[in-house]
């Protein structure tokens, strides 16, 4: 039995908006972060004295223990990638709220998924003077449940997870997060 030229028409349009929808909105869901992602710790972050105990790679291929770096103060993660539009975008934000509030609160930049060069160059390009690591394996980024990119992570003093937040965060949402930090 042969299929009439309407239904093969129809077939044909079918698979073409399959293929727009596959070849356009797949990639997207893979690079836009979710602008309202907030896991709290209760959803499976990693335990505190494990999170500090996690090594990282400085960008001369030393290791580096979470725990040092937070020197006993509370702790601002931030995850960020070169090709990452919003991490690039909030890099300057950050660093501003750095100068401000780096007597009450340590900052972390973590790289994921670029070569030491590329890091480096948007460290420099952005004027970030905050410590910055990098985390190859991705170990970090999975203890925390990472899910998008820019992702940061607000730790207590004693490492105890208090928020991860996927996407982009402005300075007066990044200091209202430090705020709520501080008063735990």
């Amino acid at each position: 039995m042969a299929a009439s030229p309407g239904s093969s028409r129809l077939r044909i349009n079918v698979a073409r908006l399959t293929l727009l929808v596959v070849s356009v909105g797949l990639p997207l869901l893979l690079i836009l972060p979710d602008p309202g992602s907030d896991t709290s710790p209760a959803a499976g972050a990693a335990a505190a004295s494990s999170l500090l105990d996690l090594e990282l790679s400085t960008f001369d291929g030393d290791g580096v223990r979470l725990g040092t770096l937070a020197s006993g103060k509370p702790l601002v993660v931030n995850f960020f990638a070169s090709w990452c539009g919003p991490c690039v975008r909030e890099m300057p934000d950050f660093e501003a709220v750095h100068r401000r509030r780096s007597g009450d609160v340590r900052f972390v930049g973590v790289n994921l998924q670029d070569s030491a060069e590329a890091a480096m160059q948007l460290v420099r390009a952005t004027g970030v003077t905050y410590d910055v690591v990098r985390d190859e394996r991705g170990e970090l980024y999975r203890a925390v449940k990472g899910s998008s990119m820019p992702t940061t992570v607000f730790l207590t003093a004693d490492g105890k997870v208090l928020q991860v937040r996927g996407g982009e965060l402005s300075e007066p949402a990044l200091e209202a997060q430090i705020d709520r930090l501080l008063a735990r």
